[in-house]
């Protein structure tokens, strides 16, 4: 059973680890996982924060990354048994792209304005 300093710690870095998490911050959700699983090795929400950061960020969880980590005490060989991971596609910011499609529209219609006053453009779309 831990602390009541202690479990307000792991509360924190739960709430820290959320933030990280709402941003895709996937290092720093890991490493505050990893640190709630330093305090309290049986902790369900930071093993659950952890296996999320490894599906999303595309590397698998370590043995030593949870609770599991074996007889060596988080001790492990170098990280051979991991495959590669390819490079996850960033999330898109819609926001930013409609603002530049609109940009660009309106470029373009300044620009077909001012070559149809200019008589060089003759082909009407």
């Amino acid at each position: 059973m831990t602390s009541g300093r202690i479990q307000q710690i792991i509360d924190n870095l739960i709430a820290e680890a959320a933030a990280a998490l709402a941003e895709n911050d996937w290092p720093r959700l890991r490493a505050r996982a990893n640190a709630i699983l330093a305090l309290d090795p049986k902790n369900e929400d930071a093993q659950t924060l952890l296996e999320a950061a490894a599906r999303a960020g595309g590397v698998a969880p370590h043995p030593a990354d949870g609770p599991g980590a074996g007889a060596s005490g988080g001790v492990s060989a170098p990280h051979a048994s991991r495959k590669p991971s390819a490079p996850a596609d960033p999330p898109v910011d819609l926001k930013a792209l409609h603002a530049k499609i609109g940009k660009l529209a309106l470029e373009n219609d300044f620009l077909e304005g001012a070559l149809s006053k200019a008589g060089l453009l003759s082909a009407k779309r």
